[in-house]
């Protein structure tokens, strides 16, 4: 082992690694061996790091890809009961009813539907595999759902319009309402 003293530092060569070390090197060194703590412990704040970072970025891809389409896809469900509630009266005018109101009223309906169909077919390919077998477990059909629902936006006539609402109510898994 060799040793040079240049300005109040003394240099020594390790014997194990060939390495260089000043006095303050061996400083820290035993000091580290005197509090007995493994080496580990003066890394602990880049795995804290990387767990915080790790831990973030399973949450958010459980927040974004998971819950998210997972929630919107339940809103959905909600408003399509909400509106088969709403416009249950607005399947057809009458042959004496040609109030501006009611015509108006089967429009909005059938707007509501069109776009209830489009949002349950687009959450519908968002939602995550294991969700989709859920809901088949459950026997929930969101895509034959939408289909009647845009089918329903399409009728015209009161006994075709009740067919597809029980339909939808039964595919969709929702209450059934009073016609």
């Amino acid at each position: 082992m060799r040793s040079l003293v240049l300005a109040d530092r003394l240099l020594i060569d390790c014997p194990h690694c060939g390495a260089t070390l000043d006095t303050n090197s061996l400083t820290i060194l035993a000091n580290i061996a005197a509090e007995k703590k493994p080496l580990m412990w003066q890394y602990m704040p880049f795995f804290a790091l990387l767990g915080a970072a790790v831990t973030g970025a399973i949450g958010f891809y459980l927040a974004n890809f998971v819950m998210q389409p997972i929630l919107f896809y339940r809103r959905i469900k909600q408003d399509t009961a909400s509106d088969l509630i709403v416009y249950a009266n607005a399947i057809a005018p009458g042959p004496g009813s040609n109030t501006v109101a009611l015509h108006t009223r089967v429009e909005e309906r059938r707007s509501a539907q069109r776009r209830r169909s489009a949002e349950l077919t687009a959450v519908y390919i968002t939602l995550p595999k294991p969700y989709k077998m859920i809901l088949k477990q459950r026997d929930e059909y969101p895509e034959d759902a939408a289909s009647e629902l845009l089918g329903l936006s399409n009728t015209m006539n009161y006994a075709a319009a009740t067919e597809r609402v029980r339909k939808i109510q039964t595919l969709l898994k929702l209450p059934r309402i009073a016609a």
